[in-house]
């Protein structure tokens, strides 16, 4: 198989999305480490685990592009919700939250919920990637046939 910019491109991009899944994933065992699971248990349990399972499910999806893709965009939704609830229960608890949609925003900036939606955009473009691949070796087939 030649190498094309193409498949240098695809693998340059699955690299950046396992080597930062696994970074998240290994900051999520840091936070478990100073995690109060007394307080909101199950929303704290979310918050530690959302990123902890970004590198196993780049493995477990390891030949399966789009299902891995959908695994990290529903990884990094639910985390950015699970974060936010966070990020809202300091604020009102300490008197400085102004709205929901403001709290939002805050939250999309923490490098983790970046890191998440950036190992989610890394999927897709692989995703993307492998269909015009695809694409490309179906129209080669052809023309070699003709």
């Amino acid at each position: 198989m030649p190498v094309t910019v193409e498949s240098v491109a695809k693998a340059v991009v699955l690299r950046v999305m396992r080597l930062g899944s696994f970074l998240i994933s290994l900051s999520a065992l840091y936070v478990f480490t100073w995690a109060d699971f007394r307080t909101d248990t199950i929303v704290m349990v979310l918050f530690c685990g959302m990123p902890l399972l970004s590198f196993p499910a780049s493995l477990v999806f390891y030949r399966r592009i789009k299902a891995a893709a959908i695994a990290h965009w529903a990884l990094a939704l639910v985390y950015l919700v699970v974060y936010s609830m966070l990020d809202w229960r300091t604020c009102s608890a300490f008197g400085y939250c102004q709205s929901v949609m403001q709290t939002v925003l805050v939250t999309m900036t923490a490098w983790r919920v970046q890191g998440m939606y950036l190992i989610a955009a890394a999927a897709t473009i692989l995703v993307w990637l492998d269909a015009r691949s695809a694409k490309q070796n179906e129209h080669g087939a052809a023309q070699v046939r003709a």
